[in-house]
């Protein structure tokens, strides 16, 4: 499969702007309204079909660009060389863009044929744009961010590889506290609650509160890490969707978590 670069930095262009553009802040009477509910249980029972994979790549820990140590052709021969179910998504935490260089994202999607997604989680420092790339091979539908100080929430809309026609947004963002996760779903409640999901990283010592803030918003959460990082990854979910399991592995010297996630309903 051959790609165009330049349609590549074209989507990468418009995903970065998506991601950086603010929202418009909600009057005091549009803050959202959710009933606490007790969410149905999902069946016991998995069903395969249903199934899709997202791969995220991190160290769980602030230790700079991924690949500031790390080699693009060996994210792309993962890529290329998977067995089985393909991920849906392939997702890089602190895969940092800096301008003027080219970006490992598009390194990586140049080579397995697939298409590059920039989301910015921090704000600018010293140039280089804190932030979450993205490599899928599903052609992307549509882009959707949201910005609000420091706060910063990008995705973009992918058809599901399931037996049910579904599209969703896959989002990211990096989230500090409660407060980031308020604005976040203000923002964004409509989507989240219908066809948005987020995979993202908290502090270990906030996940508790930002996963209980999510689940009183009437979302599904899932999150995992160590005792040992000083992030979890945290996966939240419409109501319909479930997370099935979070396995880790690592590639040569790349650590990764693969999320099972189930469209049940």
């Amino acid at each position: 499969m051959h790609i165009n670069i330049k349609h590549c930095l074209f989507l990468l262009t418009i995903a970065t702007v998506a991601a950086c553009t603010p929202a418009e802040k909600p009057s005091d009477g549009d803050e959202p309204q959710v009933p606490e509910v007790t969410l149905p249980e999902p069946p016991d029972q998995v069903k395969d079909a249903n199934v899709f994979i997202i791969d995220m790549f991190t160290t769980l820990d602030d230790d700079g660009d991924f690949f500031t140590s790390r080699d693009e052709g060996v994210a792309a021969d993962y890529i290329r060389n998977q067995q089985g179910k393909m991920s849906l998504v392939y997702i890089y935490d602190r895969a940092d863009y800096q301008p003027g260089k080219q970006y490992s994202m598009t390194k990586i999607a140049y080579n397995v044929g697939a298409f590059p997604y920039f989301a910015q989680t921090e704000s600018v420092t010293d140039g280089s744009i804190k932030g979450t790339g993205m490599v899928t091979r599903y052609p992307i539908a549509d882009f959707d961010g949201f910005a609000d100080g420091t706060v910063f929430l990008s995705g973009c809309t992918v058809q599901l590889p399931i037996t049910l026609t579904d599209k969703l947004c896959i989002a990211t963002a990096s989230i500090p506290d409660t407060d980031a996760a308020e604005k976040i779903f203000k923002a964004k409640k409509v989507r989240m609650l219908s066809d948005m999901m987020i995979v993202g990283t908290v502090p270990s010592g906030e996940v508790s509160q930002v996963g209980d803030y999510f689940k009183s918003m009437s979302m599904r959460v899932t999150a995992m890490g160590s005792v040992d990082t000083q992030k979890d990854i945290i996966v939240i979910l419409p109501p319909s969707y479930v997370c099935r399991s979070i396995d880790c592995g690592k590639h040569v010297n790349l650590p990764y978590y693969r999320i099972y996630i189930e469209k049940w309903m």
